[in-house]
């Protein structure tokens, strides 16, 4: 267990809080992959994905605050307070990539979901593996959800095929950002189940909530989804 601190907490939309937290001396780990998080060196951790890249000097997460005040979000984001410490086990997780993508990528992100993938697509501009086509499909519940337009406007300036599609439950303003080539509404499992024969042969990345992952793969299985092309932590929703 690596003790660490809270040292910046920003409020990014009305739900989500993004923090940063100081890397451990000899802290290390891939794009893509999550850590166990606890408050106090007795309490049970629970599993954030990390949204920072390797190459950041910071460890970032995306925290979801559902106004639960025995919740883990809001115990982060209303009662650590900056320079707090914080206990994180070593990062775990198989959603990386390790080696120049040999397909093109298909991003499905629910929420707070898009955390690993910020950190994959930023890994990916580091390490100057720009040319792979790559789909991002964001599911929020609405315009003022999608947290990090900073990112996804770099996103589309460095990466060479980068089309960004957020999706969301609610139908937005007609004020929606600029970023998009396209949006959608409705559940984001059954947005890119609309269109999924252009993505069967995409290796696919899934995060997101339990429920929308589990939501995501009964909709694209119906239209013929090969699970060996996808990536997910939630294992147990895969067939073998």
């Amino acid at each position: 267990m690596h003790q660490s601190k809270l040292i910046h907490r920003h409020l990014a939309s009305p739900s989500t809080v993004i923090l940063e937290f100081e890397k451990p001396e000899g802290y290390s780990h891939k794009a893509g992959q999550y850590l166990m998080l606890a408050l106090g060196e007795n309490e049970p951790p629970k599993p954030y994905s990390l949204a920072s890249a390797p190459h950041e000097e910071t460890l970032k997460l995306h925290i979801k605050d559902t106004g639960d005040p025995q919740g883990m979000g809001h115990r982060l984001n209303k009662r650590v307070k900056i320079n707090d410490p914080v206990f994180l086990e070593q990062a775990a997780g198989d959603m990386t990539i390790d080696n120049a993508p040999q397909r093109p990528i298909l991003m499905i992100a629910g929420g707070v979901g898009f955390a690993p993938f910020r950190a994959i697509l930023l890994d990916l501009i580091e390490r100057g593996l720009t040319d792979t086509p790559i789909t991002l499909f964001w599911g929020v519940s609405a315009e003022d959800e999608l947290y990090d337009r900073e990112t996804i406007t770099r996103l589309k300036e460095k990466l060479s095929h980068f089309n960004f599609i957020p999706t969301f439950e609610t139908a937005p303003a007609d004020n929606l950002i600029n970023q998009a080539s396209s949006y959608k509404t409705g559940y984001v499992g059954d947005a890119v189940a609309e269109n999924f024969e252009a993505y069967k042969n995409h290796h696919l990345f899934l995060a997101g909530p339990p429920q929308m992952a589990e939501h995501c793969l009964k909709a694209l299985r119906k239209k013929g989804l090969d699970e060996s092309l996808v990536a997910c932590d939630y294992k147990h929703l895969l067939n073998d």
